[in-house]
């Protein structure tokens, strides 16, 4: 993992990248928090998923795709919990 630390924290932007120099997964962290968008990619460079979180806890819409690049499903949380968005 590639990053910044502030005060012995991850904060900000950072990167996961595997042996071979490809990314992994991107995001941002908050006081040492997973924190903001974050995305996963699948070892032939596909993504996998993104979501959010706010301060360490799942938060808004996240997304999966299959290994050929196809939209999955959306999954919708808040506050760490899966939830139905209204409307």
């Amino acid at each position: 993992m590639t990053g910044e630390y502030l005060d012995g924290d991850r904060v900000g932007h950072w990167c996961h990248v595997a042996g071979d120099g490809r990314l992994r997964s991107e995001g941002g962290y908050d006081r040492g928090e997973l924190h903001g968008v974050w995305t996963w990619y699948r070892a032939s460079g596909v993504l996998l998923q993104r979501g959010a979180f706010d301060h360490g806890t799942k938060d808004g819409a996240w997304e999966r795709w299959d290994a050929q690049g196809n939209h999955l499903d959306t999954t919708w949380w808040k506050q760490g919990r899966k939830h139905k968005p209204k409307g």
